[in-house]
């Protein structure tokens, strides 16, 4: 388990790696903290529910490694679940990462350790940026938008696949050219299942009036927003792709199997014959 604790304004920024829950939340009101805690344990999210005062269903919820992403509202805080989709060893895997947003503080949890968040950082160590003069909410809004920039990557790699398959389609489509098919549908299927909660999510923020969304971050939040839409329709088209691929492959398959046939047809057209007449000067008669 990895604590990390992000203090920063305007003017300067501060970062440290705790060893427990009370020294971290003790830096909470020396303007905007970042908690960051990854792979923690259910007694570790225990003691940030009760030092940060979370609902009992917030704190079971925060336990749990998987789930779907969504957002509520509970007044005094937001709690947001995001699954990010990341590309490794030619496959799509999900993590998933839990965030409380106050008017103080920022709380991140990651069941499965990404680097997501690291040029975040990165940008809060650098003198005059955007996210050093904005609240937490802008903050929450550069974490929701780079979730949904690492997607675009990923969909690239996958087209890439996709015009591999293409090209074997053409050339010589095998059994293994069908079961590669069906890997990249469900890869598809995983990376839309995963970001579609993404839009409702940034939709209910846009919407929402909570004080703890200030008015200039809308648009922000409102261009993140059309960023899924077009990560969606990307892979809606994949996916649809991949079904024209499959239909190709099983015509293929089906256009072999004629081709066997005809074969089959013409070599019994020339043997029948034969074998009848064989047959009848193989009788024992004069």
């Amino acid at each position: 388990m990895v604590i990390r604790v992000i203090n920063y304004s305007e003017k300067e920024v501060e970062a440290r790696t705790v060893k427990s829950i009370r020294e971290c939340t003790s830096y909470i009101g020396k303007g905007i903290t970042w908690i960051d805690v990854k792979e923690p344990t259910p007694t570790v999210i225990h003691e940030l529910g009760e030092y940060l005062n979370l609902h009992q269903l917030v704190v079971k919820e925060l336990t749990k490694p998987h789930g779907r992403s969504h957002y509520e509202d509970f007044g005094e805080y937001l709690f947001i679940v995001v699954m990010i989709p990341r590309y490794d060893k030619q496959h799509v895997h999900v993590s998933r990462v839990s965030m409380i947003i106050s008017k103080d503080y920022v709380l991140t949890i990651q069941h499965q350790p990404t680097h997501v968040f690291e040029p975040i950082v990165e940008r809060l160590t650098t003198t005059g940026t955007r996210i050093r003069k904005m609240g937490t909410d802008y903050l929450l809004y550069v974490m929701i938008d780079s979730v949904v920039a690492q997607v675009f990557p990923i969909l690239e790699r996958l087209g890439d696949r996709i015009d591999r398959i293409e090209d074997e389609l053409v050339v010589n489509p095998t059994t293994r050219t069908l079961e590669r098919i069906h890997r990249l549908r469900r890869e598809l299927l995983i990376i839309r299942r995963n970001v579609w909660p993404l839009r409702e999510i940034l939709y209910n923020m846009v919407e929402t009036e909570s004080p703890l969304i200030k008015e200039e971050t809308i648009p922000y939040l409102r261009n993140s927003y059309g960023h899924v839409v077009d990560i969606l329709d990307i892979v809606e088209t994949q996916h649809e792709t991949m079904g024209e691929m499959l239909d190709v492959y099983l015509s293929s398959v089906s256009n072999r199997m004629n081709e066997v046939i005809k074969m089959l047809t013409i070599i019994g057209t020339i043997f029948i014959p034969l074998t009848f007449i064989t047959g009848i000067y193989g009788m024992n008669f004069n």
